[in-house]
């Protein structure tokens, strides 16, 4: 009776693992610059979301006032609101919300009769972006306020 013996032990080459280290190394280059893409689309999306937030409150203000509001504020709203403020929420990364009101189209900003609002932020991206309240709400990216 012969006794068995089981099979030597056997590893990987050093071809085998370099090879495998190649086709990691292909897929991280190939993955990385989409995760990357995929990141600055989140904070552009983070900003426009705020935007359509804080105009949606705006143009709320205007139809129960009349009039836009000349005050907005970064926080949640407190117990007690000022009159005449709209408070709004700014996410992580999205820059500071300026507001300026514009008058009939084709008029400068600040002109009286104010009949829209023109809110612009930066996003951590670096992308700008508008919300223009007569020109139907979001802008494309890189536009500006009149």
């Amino acid at each position: 009776m012969s006794v068995r013996r089981p099979p030597p032990d056997r590893g990987f080459t050093l071809v085998e693992l370099v090879v495998v280290m190649a086709v990691i190394g292909i897929l991280a280059a190939i993955a990385i610059p989409t995760l990357a893409a995929q990141r600055e689309r989140g904070y552009d999306a983070q900003a426009k979301s705020d935007l359509r937030n804080t105009g949606t409150a705006e143009l709320s203000y205007f139809v129960e006032n009349n009039a836009f509001t000349t005050t907005l504020v970064d926080s949640p709203p407190p117990a007690s609101p000022a009159p005449g403020t709209v408070y709004y929420r700014r996410s992580p990364g999205v820059g500071t919300l300026v507001a300026s009101f514009v008058g009939p189209i084709g008029t400068a900003s600040g002109a009286t009769p104010q009949t829209g609002v023109c809110l612009e932020t930066t996003a951590q991206s670096g992308t700008v972006w508008t919300f223009n309240s007569q020109l139907g709400g979001l802008m494309p990216a890189g536009t500006t306020c009149p």
